[in-house]
């Protein structure tokens, strides 16, 4: 996609058309969302808060579109409501856990390797766990296959990679919504990508 844009011998005039070209290419491979998308009201709502791993873990329901909704785990830093607003971080979960999903990021017991939600949130960061679609809660007892057939059936034209994106912005919308965070930190954990935290610079946040 992007070597046979970014020839030898490009210039820096060149950079602004070029950066054009890779933006309309990768908004070509997301495909046609449903008109409406991003024009509605966020809609929310609190299921439960709870204490674990000395952290307080916040569940929320979010509309995602058209009648389709998605949960959420907000990681609050330590000091709770008295360290908000905090920069967030988004702790994407990876495609080992289908049916864990978020929970594979916040949970110890199912990976000690991958909870990288609590420690993000140990160093003074929100974190924010949500389902990719077609991953844990958003599969409704149906398989990871079946998810994805439903999908394009319901929506030829959109594709994946445009819903997922969509689920994890409407996620960033209800935390702003909530006075949660107010600075989007431009950075997600993936385990996938074999960076530790250290190779993110998610360091502990400074007085």
């Amino acid at each position: 996609m992007i070597a046979s844009v970014v020839l030898p011998g490009t210039t820096v005039e060149q950079w602004p058309a070029i950066r054009a070209e890779i933006h309309a290419r990768i908004l070509k491979t997301m495909g046609t969302a449903p008109a409406d998308v991003g024009n509605h009201a966020i809609e929310f709502k609190e299921v439960e808060r709870y204490r674990r791993s000395d952290l307080t873990h916040v569940k929320i329901r979010y509309h995602v579109v058209d009648d389709e909704w998605g949960d959420m785990i907000v990681v609050l830093p330590e000091g709770d409501e008295a360290a908000l607003p905090a920069p967030a971080v988004i702790c994407m979960h990876g495609t080992f856990s289908r049916k864990e999903g978020k929970y594979a990021v916040l949970d110890p017991a199912i990976s000690a390797t991958r909870a990288y939600a609590l420690e993000v949130a140990r160093r003074g960061y929100v974190a924010i766990a949500a389902d990719v679609y077609a991953f844990g809660e958003t599969l409704h007892g149906r398989t990871n296959p079946q998810a994805v057939d439903d999908f394009y059936q319901k929506y030829p034209e959109w594709s994946l990679d445009g819903r997922r994106i969509l689920d994890h912005a409407r996620a960033l919308d209800v935390a702003e919504k909530l006075g949660i965070t107010q600075t989007m930190l431009k950075s997600l954990v993936k385990r996938s990508i074999k960076l530790d935290f250290r190779g993110h610079r998610i360091e502990r946040l400074k007085e």
